[in-house]
């Protein structure tokens, strides 16, 4: 089902995260990314389910939200109508290999927009934290005890999560699919075990994983039937082997 027909469904439902990866338009051949005669039909396109998102959102609430570079300002112009902006997230790919097309620069990032409901929003500084670069790790303050024991702060450029290569185990046939670190992160830092979280592009389903695995409530929407049948293969997967996810002691917070 289509996020805005559920959306416009579920009046009474609101979320406390909404996850979104949406369509980015032209980027790639799949037919789902080219539905659009032009950017502002896009652009059109996706007001309409920016402004569902904004009435979906507890008064804490928080929007995440991918974006094609090129669209940044125009869907930030969007967002402003509806939301309040926090911040643009910029992250830094880091791919393998970064072809340079033509006469520019190779892309390197992408924007992540996080936009909240109202300034009362959720927000966990504890998780926002890195642990600090090798060679400043045997200074007294990054030490237990110290005041930066429990990491750095993170900024608003993460550099130290790469794009999935494509002979990764985590990877699927989804094109654009995001790394699980990455859906992990912004769920530990946006939302909290038990949070109510929208998913409403789900695609290649690691951003249900990842609430899984956190203990986040979820629901989820997608229109592409591969894409659903991915999602259930994977929800299958998942059930055998979270126990095996425990038993390696990663961070559920």
């Amino acid at each position: 089902m289509d996020c805005y027909k559920f959306l416009r469904t579920t009046t009474t439902q609101r979320y406390d995260l909404i996850f979104a990866d949406p369509p980015y338009n032209d980027c790639i051949e799949e037919e789902w990314d080219n539905q659009w005669e032009d950017d502002n039909q896009y652009l059109d396109w996706l007001e309409k389910r920016i402004e569902v998102f904004s009435k979906s959102l507890t008064e804490s609430g928080n929007l995440i939200m991918y974006c094609k570079r090129q669209f940044h300002h125009k869907i930030k112009i969007i967002m402003d109508k509806y939301l309040i902006e926090q911040r643009s997230i910029i992250w830094v790919r880091r791919r393998m290999m970064d072809v340079t097309r033509g006469k520019t620069l190779a892309s390197g990032y992408e924007p992540i927009l996080w936009y909240s409901k109202s300034e009362d929003y959720y927000f966990n500084s504890e998780q926002a934290k890195v642990p600090p670069k090798q060679h400043l790790q045997h200074r007294s303050e990054y030490q237990k005890g110290g005041r930066l024991e429990k990491g750095v702060g993170l900024t608003d450029a993460w550099t130290d999560i790469s794009a999935l290569p494509h002979n990764s185990k985590e990877k699927t046939i989804h094109p654009t699919q995001k790394p699980s670190k990455l859906s992990k992160r912004i769920l530990k830092i946006f939302s909290e075990k038990g949070s109510r979280v929208f998913i409403p592009f789900a695609g290649s389903g690691s951003e249900i994983l990842a609430c899984i695995f956190l203990d986040r409530t979820w629901d989820a929407t997608e229109i592409n039937q591969n894409y659903c049948k991915l999602i259930k293969s994977r929800l299958k997967e998942a059930q055998k082997s979270i126990f095996s996810w425990l038993d390696n002691g990663e961070d559920k917070g």
